[in-house]
């Protein structure tokens, strides 16, 4: 029974659960009635009703194009369609081909759904009879230089009649393929029609004759007046660049037009989009002649007409008129007048505009024409300076009959011209002649001027006595038939223009100074005056009183503690109520340290001791006036065991009203309270303005505020420090790793990672000992890698210098790795570097070579089996011409895959303390032979032994026992270094189940035997 027992034991060790296959059979029993039956009904041939020749016919389809949306972008079709169905069987009918945008499917007025078979949108259905197919679908247009297009699917009707209307009028409509196409206007659209065969699409275009289809040369429009109308007999010569009819633009609507002939022939007018146009057919030069009227106009002045016209290049204009006449054309030309006895004829070229405006007068006699009238304006302004007074006249000069080319004035006696200058240009030179009263400067002109030009004269005067009165020097100019004029008196930081006498002159308010006499100035203009012929005023320059300014401050304050500084950014908003500030003075407690402060006009700034405190002397370079805010940023250093803290304020000295708001922010890891407060409220952190609250991105704990405070607020803040802990500052979001075993043991294995650095300088990893750098690629460039010297243990750490981003960048490093080659039999073991920061997903992905048989690996990380092949090609050829592409160590590589491919995965991968790792073992085909053998010889051994154990004539016990255990051990090894040989393994243990159990019987039937004999 011990025997029994230990051999099922060994047994169930070393083979697996069988797995058998069973196929059943079996035989049917009819009764003879019932088979009689069945053989009759076989020899009948069954009786097969005729059937349609096609299960389906699709009859008429009805096509409408419907455009839509405001430009027309795309069209809606609507189909209708007669479908008959012969049998009551289902058949797959076709309705449209693939692709085509389908809104809905209606069949008898109710919803059905369409199945994609073989290119095309099917309806599947088994209702016999006729029924009405309704679909719906819309399409884009693809425009193109002169029309658009459309293609439409159709469904492959008998008949298929379309129609629609295209926006627009006067198009040529193309329909591909299409019988009996009949097209019409309809309105400002055009209506097409047409029959199209069976087809499963049909291609729709149109376009416009006229776009790019003719080029206008010249008009030549010809008028003669009439007592209300004139009447113009025009040409226009047209080439026509293509062999077809195209729509040419005479006239805009409404035009009264007269006649219109083409080539001497009459020919159809239309009207379109507010234009006359006509038909001109045939490729080549064409001249269109027509006669039309426009109406004259003497409600305003003189008569004039506006003529409409052709869009040409070149238009020429004759008018014949009654008397001797001045004409005048707008837009400007050169009009060419000959007096013919009683008439005059104008000719001009006018330039490609819609409609010239014409007008004429009386013709002015010759000796009066020869007359130059023009007028002027002056816009004086005066300012004194220490020793001198400077002037400036702005001069706009009107001619209105005639031209000039020089321009002169009369300056007073003492005055120097420093400047004539021309905004617009058209100065040469100009030169200073003695007079009597003065001097006289004539401007001299690069050109004879027409109507209106304006120019500058600067000039100054000394003032030897700043104390003494003296006459305002003021230009005049000459030959002029009138001239006005306007004074301004300038008031300077240091001096001003005191008015003593005005004669001829009257006083007026700022605002009567027109814009182009304010501008340039930037002084304050203390007073102004009109005049229209010899003013003159006496004036004293005089010193101006400073009034000292009144003026509010707002100050904002932003308090940010640290470690061991506490550091203020302040917002100092200055409202001036009257007068002007050049200097404003602020106050700092002592031990402060004010790094910044900026300010609009700011001169200088600088910080003094006085009483106790820092006072802040800030100068401006202008006298400021209105709102201005200033910055400034101050620090204090604080002792790191310090506990409570006095927040020093800013505060601005001789301000009427002070108001105050305070914000306080911690930059490190503390506890802040207010301790104690003196002339402070608190408020809620709504309540402080955005100025302060966009400084930071921290949030604010305490917020106070104070009004026009005697003493100065105080706030005494308790902080209570903690320490910092270290963070990660990188991060792996995923690390992908291929590896690729050859034959010689070499492992090459490419990683990638997808990494966020904030902060570390550099990636550590620990590489397996004796491992070879080939490439190393940070954020897509190369990189050389350092080794770690001196370092204890058995791997080789590397580090690699990445960069700082918190977007992400990926780092790439292939290396290879020596180990033992395979053979027969084995082992193959890898293991991955062991990054020094977190990876959140590792992916590992080996190839081994596809001629070995593996067991299943045994690892610490997630196995996703099963083990594909990848290819049959030897992965030491792959690994060779990896070697022959490395050209120098920074060169991209790539792994080659060959053999089979296993993949693992997971997550936090480097955070246990053994490395990522796989072991398996592995058998060549030669070495599957040698287990077969002992496979072999454990049978006979085992068999044997058992033969010999339970023979009859007693034998020592190691020769019952001697073969038995041997071959057990035979088969372990065998089972352990070959999985193939689980089926021979399973027979064996059927038969040895067998065994023990005919050994128990025969032992329980020769019991009772041998109890017998002893008895």
């Amino acid at each position: 029974m011990l025997h029994t027992i230990q051999i099922a034991l060994a047994s169930f060790c070393l083979f697996s659960p069988t797995i058998a296959l069973i196929q059943e059979s079996g035989n049917v029993e009819l009764p003879l009635a019932t088979y009689n039956e069945l053989v009759e009904k076989g020899r009948v041939p069954p009786q097969i009703p005729p059937t349609a020749p096609t299960d389906f016919a699709l009859g008429d389809a009805q096509v409408q194009v419907n455009f839509r949306g405001p430009q027309q972008k795309s069209a809606e079709i609507h189909i209708d369609l007669t479908v008959e169905v012969f049998e009551s069987k289902w058949c797959t009918i076709p309705m449209l081909p693939s692709g085509t945008p389908i809104r809905t499917v209606r069949m008898d007025g109710s919803p059905i759904q369409l199945v994609h078979v073989q290119g095309w949108l099917n309806w599947i259905t088994q209702a016999k009879g006729t029924h009405r197919i309704s679909l719906d679908y819309a399409l884009d247009i693809h425009d193109f230089e002169s029309g658009a297009s459309l293609a439409l699917p159709l469904p492959l009707a008998s008949a298929t009649t379309i129609s629609g209307v295209i926006p627009g009028s006067g198009l040529d409509v193309a329909l591909l393929p299409a019988a009996g196409l009949n097209t019409r206007p309809q309105g400002s659209d055009t209506f097409f029609q047409a029959t199209i065969p069976t087809s499963q699409a049909v291609h729709l275009s149109w376009r416009r004759l006229s776009v790019h289809a003719f080029s206008l040369a010249r008009t030549l429009l010809n008028g003669q007046v009439r007592p209300n109308a004139i009447v113009w007999a025009g040409s226009i010569d047209v080439e026509i660049l293509r062999d077809e009819q195209v729509l040419i633009p005479i006239l805009p609507n409404p035009t009264t037009l007269r006649e219109l002939t083409v080539d001497g022939k009459k020919t159809s007018i239309q009207v379109e989009k507010d234009q006359i146009q006509c038909r001109v057919s045939g490729k080549g030069w064409h001249t269109i002649a027509f006669h039309f009227e426009v109406p004259i106009q003497r409600s305003s002045g003189p008569p004039e007409v506006s003529v409409p016209l052709p869009a040409a290049p070149i238009t020429e204009l004759n008018l014949t008129l009654d008397g001797k006449k001045e004409v005048q054309i707008t837009p400007a030309a050169d009009v060419r007048t000959t007096h013919q006895a009683k008439t005059t004829i104008a000719q001009a070229f006018v330039p490609m505009t819609a409609q010239a405006r014409i007008s004429w007068t009386e013709a002015v006699p010759e000796e009066v024409n020869q007359e130059i009238r023009m007028s002027g304006d002056l816009f004086h302004s005066a300012r004194a300076e220490e020793g001198v007074l400077y002037l400036r006249a702005r001069c706009l000069v009107e001619v209105t009959r005639g031209s000039v080319k020089s321009l002169q004035f009369a300056v007073p006696e003492g005055a120097q011209i420093n400047e004539v200058l021309a905004s617009q240009g058209g100065i040469a030179d100009w030169q200073t002649k003695k007079a009597k009263d003065g001097n006289t400067v004539e401007v001299f002109l690069d050109r004879a001027i027409e109507g209106t030009f304006q120019l500058d004269v600067t000039y100054e005067k000394g003032l030897p006595d700043m104390a003494q009165p003296f006459d305002l020097p003021l230009i005049r100019l000459l030959n002029v038939h009138r001239q006005r004029g306007m004074l301004a008196l300038l008031a300077t930081k240091d001096f001003t223009l005191k008015p003593l006498e005005e004669i001829n002159v009257t006083k007026v308010g700022e605002n009567q100074l027109p814009a182009i006499a304010k501008e340039g100035i930037e002084d304050t203009i203390a007073h102004t005056y009109k005049y229209l012929e010899d003013p003159r005023i006496n004036v004293q320059t005089v010193i101006p009183e400073r009034k000292e300014g009144k003026f509010d401050a707002e100050i904002d304050t932003l308090i940010s503690l640290s470690d061991v500084t506490l550091k203020g950014s302040t917002s100092i908003g200055i409202n001036i109520k009257s007068g002007t500030l050049l200097e404003l003075r602020c106050q700092l407690p002592p031990d402060t340290n004010l790094l910044s402060l900026t300010a609009p006009s700011l001169r200088t700034y600088k910080v003094e001791t006085q009483d106790g405190m820092q006072i802040i002397d800030i100068q401006f370079t202008q006298e400021m006036e209105g709102q201005f805010r200033m910055d400034a940023v101050y620090e204090r250093i604080t002792d790191e065991s310090q506990e409570d803290v006095t927040v020093p304020t800013l505060g601005v000295l001789n301000a009427e009203v002070e108001r105050g708001r305070i914000g306080v922010e911690a930059l490190s890891v503390m506890e802040v309270q207010a301790k104690s407060t003196s002339q402070l409220s608190s408020i809620d952190l709504s309540e402080l303005p955005q100025r302060v609250i966009l400084k930071t991105t921290n949030p604010i704990l305490l917020a106070f505020k104070y009004v026009q405070a005697l003493p100065r607020p105080e706030l005494v803040l308790n902080m209570t420090r903690h320490r910092e802990m270290d963070t990660q500052n990188a991060v792996i979001d995923q690390a992908r790793f291929h590896t690729l075993f050859t034959r010689d043991g070499l492992q090459i294995t490419s990683a990638h990672f997808e990494l966020r650095n904030t902060r570390k300088q550099f990636l550590r990893l620990d590489l397996p000992p004796e491992s070879e750098i080939w490439s190393v690629f940070v954020a897509g460039k190369a990189e050389k890698p350092a080794k770690v010297s001196n370092e204890a243990g058995e791997g080789m750490p590397v580090l690699i210098k990445i960069i700082n981003s918190a977007d992400g960048f990926p780092v790439e490093i292939v290396y290879a790795t020596p180990g033992d080659s395979m053979n027969q039999m084995g082992a193959i073991r890898g293991v991955l570097p062991k990054p020094d920061l977190v990876v959140t997903q590792t992916e590992w992905e080996v190839n081994v070579p596809a001629d070995f048989t593996y067991t299943h690996p045994q690892t610490n990380m997630e196995w996703i089996p099963p083990a594909t092949p990848i290819s049959s090609a030897d992965s030491g050829q792959a690994e060779s011409r990896l070697r022959e592409q490395l050209a120098s160590s920074n060169l991209r590589l790539n792994v080659p895959e060959s053999g089979y491919r296993l993949r693992f995965q997971k997550i936090y991968a480097n955070q246990s303390e053994q490395a990522p790792m796989f072991r398996m073992t592995y058998t060549s085909a030669s070495g599957s032979r040698s287990l077969d053998t002992l496979m072999i010889l454990f049978t006979v051994l085992f068999w044997g032994g058992l033969f010999f154990s339970w023979h009859q004539k007693p034998k020592p016990a190691w020769q019952k026992w001697g073969f038995a255990p041997f071959g057990l051990v035979v088969l372990i090894v065998s089972q352990v270094m070959n999985r193939s040989l689980l089926l021979p393994g399973l027979s064996s243990l059927i038969l040895v189940l067998t065994w023990a159990g005919y050994v128990l019987w025969i032992r329980e039937t020769k019991r009772p035997k041998i109890q017998s004999i002893q008895e």
